[in-house]
């Protein structure tokens, strides 16, 4: 299925990342919260991120947040105009207690919006609610690469989905995640209507889709 027609009605960031040195993977349970972040740190505010992390992190861990993996963005984007450093999976055992943070930790440390935007120049957030049960394995020696598209016409971007999976599969890719209809905070606003993650033999076997 051709896909080139669909660009008009979907607008693409393409990342490409690797994990450091080994595989990793992580287990998403249905009813959960999955956090994805884009992010560029400033540099030299190492006592800072400590106190935030002392400070916001336990509270985020009361409302049942779970660190995952942090890989590093190692190629310019393929698509799109925004480079971060770094690409951040998080989780949270309960969609719901995940919202409530967002209500909840201003009260709770009122410095948290300021720290971050004293320690990451860009910071993107999109969290997305965990339909079912799946585990993602991201491994070194494979091309992976991260997809978003926002669309601007919400029936042919059905067709444009659809059409995509086709391709992929076609190809040779692999499916790693695909997620739809992600809700970001005040503030963090980075919320497509798809992201994807895909796994390439190569960088010749992406070029070829």
């Amino acid at each position: 299925m051709k896909l080139k027609k669909y660009f008009l009605v979907a607008l693409a960031t393409v990342l490409v990342f690797k994990c450091n040195a080994q595989l990793k993977s992580f287990d998403l349970k249905k009813g959960e919260a999955l956090d994805i972040l884009l992010l560029d740190q400033v540099p030299e505010t190492g006592k800072l991120l400590k106190q935030y992390f002392q400070t916001a992190g336990e509270v985020a861990k009361e409302y049942g947040y779970i660190p995952l993996n942090g890989l590093r963005v190692n190629e310019e984007p393929l698509q799109g105009n925004y480079w971060p450093s770094t690409f951040v999976v998080a989780k949270w055992k309960d969609y719901d207690r995940r919202e409530q943070f967002v209500s909840d930790i201003v009260e709770r440390v009122p410095e948290f919006h300021e720290w971050r935007r004293r320690l990451w120049s860009t910071f993107y957030l999109t969290y997305w609610k965990v339909e079912e049960d799946k585990k993602v394995i991201v491994d070194p020696n494979k091309y992976t690469v991260l997809t978003a598209y926002w669309a601007n016409d919400k029936v042919l971007f059905q067709d444009f989905k659809l059409g995509w999976s086709q391709a992929v599969d076609e190809r040779g890719g692999k499916v790693l995640l695909e997620l739809i209809d992600g809700k970001s905070p005040f503030g963090y606003n980075y919320a497509p209507e798809f992201l994807t993650i895909t796994e390439w033999e190569s960088k010749e076997a992406f070029d070829q889709f």
